[in-house]
């Protein structure tokens, strides 16, 4: 039952992280969870890269990750978790 409860609330402190981002915040998530480079995610938001970058800097600081693929794999859970 403990191990349950502990999950439980490591899947909702990962749902309030994702929570914390904006709305672009989220997009270039979505971008970069789908295997896009900082230019390409520049392109396809028609923002500068510099602006990519600083959004991504951000985003690791808001979700306590230090990588893309961190990222990816805490939307991976996120996604496998919305499933359940």
């Amino acid at each position: 039952m403990a191990e349950a409860a502990k999950e439980n609330e490591e899947q909702e402190t990962k749902g309030m992280l994702l929570g914390a981002l904006s709305r672009r915040e989220l997009e270039v998530v979505d971008l970069i969870a789908s295997g896009y480079s900082n230019k390409e995610i520049a392109s396809a938001l028609f923002i500068s890269a510099h602006t990519v970058n600083d959004h991504t800097k951000k985003i690791y600081r808001k979700l306590n990750v230090h990588s893309r693929l961190e990222v990816v794999a805490l939307v991976n859970q996120m996604k496998a978790n919305e499933k359940e």
